[in-house]
């Protein structure tokens, strides 16, 4: 229930965001320069560990790459790339003379999303999607330059107008980090973690606030090993009361 409530607020407050900043949604915690998904046996993502080796939780499930193109009636080129679950995403190039648009599908088709640019980087606005039908990439403003953008099911269409770069712009949903903007949108997880690129070289987490703060996770190694030393103390408080029990046996034995 919570995650309900926590995903149609943010459908609600991208919906009605203004030109001004709004209320911060995202905590950020800097990762450094580089970072790297912990995963399970299962391909399952649990963790994102940051360039000094701390590790975060970050729950994903497994996203599939496809390699799909058609066209649309007006012969413009649509490109399908990421799938999870039941949502699929991708983009297609219209033959205005600037922008392209960022479109996905949910079953019905395609529907509006962010500004990109033909043959311009990145060659791709799409970077993941997640079992909810949220995606995360790179958007483009009308008079230049990049910004990490987020999309969801529920608030797809912006017209194409300058306030889609509002709208979509993660840097509106953060509080601000002095002389950094989110240049990128790298991975989201299924609780709406999301992994964004900065304009100084760093990776940032941006964890919902409705989530708390960014929760620190143990190396695997780490988490065998206190699970094994929890199986000993376990282990051995059941052997001090068995030997107790022995001997308070046998002593009611010798009194008969």
């Amino acid at each position: 229930m919570r995650t309900r409530i926590f995903f149609t607020a943010v459908a609600l407050s991208l919906l009605s965001a203004v030109s001004t900043q709004a209320a911060p949604i995202y905590t950020t915690t800097d990762l450094g320069a580089g970072y790297q998904l912990q995963a399970g046996a299962g391909g399952q993502v649990y963790a994102v560990a940051g360039a000094n080796g701390a590790g975060y939780a970050f729950d994903k499930s497994p996203v599939t790459s496809i390699d799909v193109q058609s066209y649309l009636d007006d012969g413009s080129p649509q490109f399908l790339t990421l799938q999870n679950g039941t949502h699929q995403v991708g983009y297609n190039y219209g033959y205005s003379p600037v922008l392209g648009s960022f479109l996905y599908p949910t079953g019905e088709g395609f529907s509006g999303g962010w500004f990109i640019q033909p043959g311009d980087h990145p060659p791709s606005p799409v970077s993941d999607i997640n079992s909810q039908g949220q995606v995360v990439g790179t958007s483009r403003y009308l008079e230049g330059g990049y910004y990490a953008a987020f999309s969801d099911v529920n608030g797809r269409s912006h017209n194409f107008s300058a306030d889609a770069s509002v709208v979509d712009n993660l840097n509106n949903y953060i509080a601000t980090i002095p002389g950094i903007t989110l240049t990128s949108a790298l991975k989201i997880d299924d609780l709406g973690r999301i992994i964004a690129g900065g304009s100084n070289g760093d990776d940032y987490l941006l964890t919902p606030v409705a989530l708390g703060a960014a929760s620190p996770v143990p190396e695997p190694s780490t988490a065998l090993m206190l699970g094994l030393f929890g199986s000993l103390v376990v282990l051995r408080s059941i052997y001090r009361n068995r030997r107790g029990w022995s001997g308070r046996a046998e002593e009611r034995v010798a009194l008969v």
